[in-house]
């Protein structure tokens, strides 16, 4: 059980990343931001990349588990090629990631409260068609958050899980470097 407990705490208390680059590094300009979750309201830090013309436009990006704003690799190009098309772009942390407060990372959750929070941000600045880009857990965290608030319409979801409990049973001891048994039970425990 002391194995166990140890290895479910690191999982949920992911050492965080450094932000290593900013969109400055890929030549755009841009805002820090940051705005509250919704239901808790833990103020979320990102970037805010504003299209050069006024738009109604907006992408967010969601990262995925163990990573952060600037780590995913084609996330500050995508955003290039957005801004180049008109469209804004936020892209944020989640909790308890790269550097945005808070100390557990639920895989989906508690991750939802901070995009809804994204979206809420980009409602208060006129933002009406608003489009999400996850990956791994932000892709699940995208697909849930759209089926919570519908003033987001598009969600493109790269290798999202379906089921976090039925993923783990099955995919922990990847995770872990433990064996199935006994502990896969005890961790989701």
């Amino acid at each position: 059980m002391g194995v166990s407990y140890y290895v479910g705490w690191n999982l949920t208390h992911p050492e965080r990343k450094p932000i290593t680059k900013t969109p400055a590094s890929d030549g755009l300009a841009f805002q820090e931001i940051s705005f509250p979750s919704r239901v808790d309201h833990l103020q979320i830090k990102g970037w805010l990349i504003p299209a050069d013309t006024i738009t109604n436009r907006l992408v967010i990006m969601a990262h995925g588990y163990k990573d952060n704003r600037s780590d995913i690799r084609p996330m500050l190009p995508l955003a290039d090629t957005l801004y180049k098309e008109g469209i804004s772009v936020i892209m944020f942390d989640f909790r308890a990631e790269g550097d945005s407060p808070g100390d557990v990372v639920s895989v989906g959750e508690f991750e939802e409260r901070d995009l809804l929070g994204a979206v809420d941000y980009g409602r208060s600045h006129s933002y009406r068609k608003i489009g999400v880009i996850g990956y791994s857990m932000g892709a699940s965290t995208a697909l849930m958050a759209a089926a919570d608030d519908t003033l987001i319409s598009a969600v493109v979801a790269d290798s999202p899980f379906a089921n976090l409990r039925r993923y783990l049973s099955s995919h922990m001891p990847h995770w872990t470097n433990l064996p199935n048994f006994p502990f896969t039970a005890e961790i989701l425990w």
